[in-house]
């Protein structure tokens, strides 16, 4: 467009425009995409801005954070997405923890929050002690509190430094491990531990940690799927096949859940895009003799794409 051209370079000696511009894409997957056009008065700057959005955007350490890094990131967004009035819209709620609408509803009057989808709480209202309350009652786990009881907690409402010791070394911890380049856990580390996930600095101080604090030790950075220190590790071709995460896809063409999400074509370029490199297409008969064959995920209510 020769005027849009004409009004972004009025002025301006900074370089090419096509080098001084910036296309942040972003979406809730990655077909519902949005776009964001920005435009530097230098090459120098547009070249620092995209070279760190790209940075955070490829971060491995960012996309395998823990539970609750990934739970305090939602609160983030939700204390950010505020109404001019300040106040948490709570569709934007519903909209983030979108997978069983009653538990929501549920969890919401549990921390004693209105639930209607069309009301709003006042950012106060909505503490971190509050949002982690909600995340307990929206993700109840009996089984924590069983694994508390059986490890010392019968009668008090804490584990010793000397039985969450024993937790961590004796029930945690895979006995196949070499005892001297992976040693158990001193008392010292794990009142350290302590220290770091007790939210009663009385209790964290004594050596003792409640039901509370040992669920945040649980889904803490040192209970993450893969050691941090071992993402750094590529193109180490040298190990058997079964030590690999293959870079697969599984039902590439849905958007969304596997039971009534939509399919859709974009899907496999992206993954491709993104480096997948094995694939997965659904064939069906068409529904009559003469039509083509579709790609869904049979039985289910997801919707379908041709084959072709």
């Amino acid at each position: 467009d020769p005027k849009l051209r004409e009004l972004l370079d009025a002025g301006n000696l900074g370089g090419r425009l096509e080098n001084r511009m910036i296309t942040v894409v972003y979406g809730p997957d990655l077909v519902n995409i949005s776009y964001l056009n920005l435009v530097a008065f230098q090459e120098d700057i547009a070249k620092e801005w995209s070279d760190e959005v790209f940075s955070l955007a490829t971060n491995l350490l960012a996309q395998n954070m823990s539970r609750d890094a990934f739970l305090e990131k939602a609160y983030t967004k939700l204390k950010l997405q505020v109404t001019p009035e300040g106040r948490i819209p709570l569709k934007n709620i519903y909209r983030l923890f979108s997978a069983d609408r009653k538990r929501v509803e549920t969890a919401l009057e549990a921390c004693n929050l209105p639930s209607s989808r069309n009301d709003s709480i006042p950012q106060d209202d909505f503490t971190p002690d509050v949002y982690r309350v909600f995340l307990n009652n929206l993700c109840p786990r009996p089984e924590i509190d069983h694994i508390f009881s059986e490890f010392g907690a019968k009668s008090k409402p804490y584990l010793t430094v000397d039985q969450m010791t024993e937790f961590i070394n004796f029930k945690q911890r895979d006995p196949r491990l070499n005892e001297i380049l992976y040693p158990p856990l001193k008392q010292e580390q794990v009142q350290q531990l302590i220290e770091k996930y007790e939210p009663n600095s009385n209790l964290a101080k004594k050596g003792q940690i409640s039901v509370d604090g040992f669920m945040r030790y649980l889904s803490g950075e040192e209970n993450g799927v893969v050691p941090p220190e071992k993402l750094d590790l590529n193109e180490d071709m040298s190990q058997p096949l079964s030590h690999y995460f293959i870079n697969s896809s599984h039902n590439t063409y849905l958007t969304a859940g596997q039971l009534a999400g939509n399919s859709s074509v974009e899907m496999y370029r992206q993954v491709l895009l993104s480096g997948c490199r094995c694939v997965e297409l659904d064939c069906w008969k068409g529904r009559t003799a003469e039509e083509e064959p579709v790609i869904t995920h049979g039985f289910t209510m997801t919707t379908e794409i041709s084959f072709k």
